[in-house]
């Protein structure tokens, strides 16, 4: 999270320190993602499968309209817990038996820029996205565990602000989120320790936010 913990911190020192020209926004957001992944375990043989990944959920954010341009942070300040994966292993030379692993995803935060198109209220919308994916992990029989692992991608999406005369903005934009490959070894096994990668991970984002302005 370093790289992220240092831009974060450098776009809100400049935020800041730009406060008496810039228009400050805050508010909340829905987000649905889609994507057709493929997940991949290498052991003494090597398999994978391919599924269509799907997630909803709700973040907040925070961002500063200097005129020409805007710059915000949006969190999702909760942990999204994915469903319990079970893969029957009984007859593997490693890490027999059945296994089951979950993961939870943490601390997804985005820094992002806003650039309007003209003012007929449509903006193109861009940001890099970084968190934490924390694996829990039963492998059968043996003391197999996975280490936890960065999630980073980008973002690109055109939107359109609409202003309800009501104090506040409705937004609705749609675009593409790519997330890098992730890829965890396992260590403590019985004998070459597991590999399981997750690629693929590039598909359409829709997200309705509201948003006022101070």
């Amino acid at each position: 999270m370093n790289k992220i913990k240092y831009l974060l911190v450098s776009t809100i020192f400049a935020m800041f320190a730009t406060a008496s020209v810039a228009q400050v926004s805050v508010g909340i957001s829905g987000t649905g993602f889609s994507a057709d992944a493929t997940g991949s375990e290498t052991q003494d043989t090597s398999q994978s499968r391919d599924e269509t990944l799907e997630a909803a959920y709700g973040s907040v954010f925070i961002e500063y309209d200097f005129g020409g341009f805007s710059v915000g942070i949006d969190a999702i300040p909760y942990t999204i817990d994915s469903e319990t994966a079970t893969n029957d292993q009984s007859n593997a030379k490693v890490d027999s038996g059945t296994n089951t692993v979950q993961v939870d995803i943490e601390n997804v935060v985005t820094l992002y820029g806003i650039v309007p198109l003209s003012d007929t209220g449509a903006y193109l919308k861009a940001g890099i996205i970084q968190g934490d994916l924390i694996t829990n992990e039963a492998m059968g029989a043996t003391s197999t565990s996975y280490p936890d692992a960065d999630l980073d991608g980008e973002t690109v999406m055109i939107g359109y602000a609409y202003d309800t005369g009501a104090g506040a903005t409705v937004r609705l934009e749609a675009g593409l989120t790519d997330y890098d490959d992730v890829s965890v070894t396992g260590t403590g096994g019985d004998g070459t320790a597991n590999t399981v990668t997750l690629s693929g991970l590039d598909g359409t984002t829709v997200r309705l936010s509201i948003v006022k302005a101070f």
